[in-house]
């Protein structure tokens, strides 16, 4: 029989076959808009608010009328111009699924590139985000992330659509600048990834990864370990999620939308969406300050920077600084004044000549006349002297060697009198071994000692203004025909003593093959400080 190969027919029939999987994956997803089995609830505990107050974002999700206990819940906040003001993916419950991406690295980095832990008010830093996408077709989406300061104020929001090629990973890199107003202490950056944005009723891939960093002012040395507070909570059936509302000179008053998803799985999912209202009324600017050095002693010049206050109202600037030194031997009023096109210095300088602990008040004024004050303590501690201290090398030493002696990591002490820290005059040296004390102007001295044994070697600093400070160690002087590093004893140390300690590397005097010659430092177990005696030896040779 003879059979008739209809082309068009084959074609449709062929194309037909592979759209039918599409069909049938597409179809749950129509369903799913449809569903009443998924219930999510969205409104606000307050139809207004103003600046730098909590908002909470709070409602129900439900399946069949219960309590979801696994899911995700994505929120996207929109402001009155239509941009995007903050976004998070909550985790209800344990959600056990294989997540298709994740997002395995958040870091922020200095403008050289390099990693770090905290970023300074009024600068730039870099941020990295970096997504894997663990299928092996491309998937594309929104990758959403937001950074709160300390009080959950958003200070950057962004949305970039973007496609991750299978089994690959991409990078967003993003300069991120850190306002003035931004509270110190622990940040938090978001990341989300949605398959379209929340208020197009859009589903998060996975739930929302966080990272965190450490803003801080001016030169301070540490960061302010401030523990952020409660970004959301989380009951059976019920959510809430905090934001606040910033200080910034862009901020827009009007309505911001509110748009929630609930997702139980890529299939089951429901929306809801509210709206609050940014209230524009004067508000009297937030007084603020911190000072430097951390740890100021008596006649010290202190710094104290008022950046950190924040002129609250839409557009306001600060345009005068009132300090109050409550300090009885020096009381001083500090006054810096300026206009709304020429601000005035948020700086003032102030010398506490003794120890104590003293108050510090900061009265700020914004253009429209309102103002806010602020008082806290400040504590002087009293001058300090010299702490000394010393290395040698090398350690142990044999008899008649050099052994270089280091005093440059004595610590200075503070000087109220100098208003600095005083420099050592003397360095006074002491080995022990009936020769006499050595003084020198400088913290490196050379000494060899004659005879095996330990030695007490004795340190006295006096600093410019005359204080002492003084320390003794114990300094070990091994007999030239015993020395430790030359394992074989062939008055040599040579690659073969090196060999004999890793040959032994890890054993203690109960293991059978024990050898004590190999215990260069003596302690009971042969280590890399065992090796390490030998090696710094190498090539030395002994009578």
């Amino acid at each position: 029989m003879k059979i008739k190969f209809n082309k068009r027919k084959a074609f449709f029939t062929l194309t037909l076959l592979l759209t039918i999987p599409i069909i049938f994956t597409a179809l749950p997803q129509s369903t799913t808009q449809t569903t009443t089995a998924i219930n999510l609830t969205t409104q606000t505990n307050k139809q207004t608010c103003y600046i730098r107050e909590i908002i909470t974002i709070q409602g129900e999700f439900t399946q069949d009328g219960q309590p979801v206990t696994d899911g995700l819940i994505a929120m996207q906040i929109i402001n009155p111009r239509g941009d995007d003001f903050a976004y998070r993916t909550i985790t209800v419950g344990n959600p056990n699924e294989t997540w298709p991406i994740e997002i395995t690295q958040i870091k922020i980095e200095d403008m050289d590139g390099n990693p770090i832990t905290a970023a300074k008010v009024d600068t730039v830093v870099r941020l990295k985000i970096r997504i894997e996408n663990y299928l092996i077709n491309q998937l594309d989406g929104i990758l959403a992330y937001t950074i709160y300061d300390n009080t959950l104020i958003p200070i950057l929001t962004v949305a970039v659509p973007t496609s991750i090629p299978p089994a690959s990973y991409i990078t967003e890199t993003r300069w991120l600048y850190i306002p003035e107003w931004a509270t110190p202490g622990k940040a938090m950056i978001s990341c989300n990834f949605y398959n379209k944005p929340p208020k197009d009723g859009g589903i998060p891939y996975i739930p929302e990864k966080l990272g965190f960093f450490y803003i801080t002012r001016n030169k301070e040395t540490q960061p302010i370990y401030s523990p952020m507070p409660e970004s959301y909570k989380i009951i059976p059936g019920q959510y809430e999620i905090y934001v606040r509302l910033p200080p910034d000179e862009y901020t827009v008053f009007g309505q911001y939308q509110v748009f929630t998803v609930g997702r139980i799985s890529p299939i089951l999912m429901s929306s809801a969406s509210t709206a609050f209202t940014l209230q524009s009324e004067p508000c009297p600017p937030q007084a603020a300050f911190t000072y430097y050095p951390l740890k100021p002693y008596a006649n010290m010049t202190v710094t104290l920077d008022a950046s950190s206050s924040s002129a609250e109202g839409y557009n306001d600037t600060i345009i005068r600084y009132e300090w109050t030194i409550n300090d009885p031997y020096n009381p001083e009023t500090i006054i810096n004044e300026g206009t709304y096109t020429n601000p005035p210095s948020p700086l003032a300088y102030h010398t506490f000549e003794y120890g104590g602990t003293y108050t510090i008040a900061l009265n700020v004024t914004d253009n429209e006349g309102l103002w806010s004050y602020t008082i806290k303590p400040i504590t002087i501690y009293p001058e300090f002297g010299p702490t000394a201290n010393f290395t040698w090398t090398p350690d142990p030493q044999i008899v008649n060697r050099t052994v270089t002696f280091n005093a440059s990591n004595t610590q200075l002490g503070w000087s109220a009198k100098l208003k600095d820290f005083a420099q050592i005059q003397i360095y006074s040296w002491n080995f022990s071994d009936g020769t006499e004390i050595t003084n020198t102007t400088q913290p490196v001295i050379y000494h060899n000692f004659t005879q095996p044994g330990n030695y007490s070697v004795t340190l006295t600093v006096v600093d410019q203004v005359n204080r002492i400070s003084t320390i003794t160690k114990i300094v070990q002087i091994l007999n030239a025909s015993r020395v430790p590093w030359d394992v074989n004893g062939d008055g040599q140390v040579r690659m073969d003593d090196l060999w004999l300690v890793a040959i032994h590397f890890g054993e203690t005097p109960e293991d059978p093959n024990w050898d004590p010659r190999t215990d260069v430092n003596g302690d009971g177990k042969i280590r890399m400080d065992d090796l390490w005696l030998v090696a710094i030896h190498f090539g030395e040779s002994y009578p």
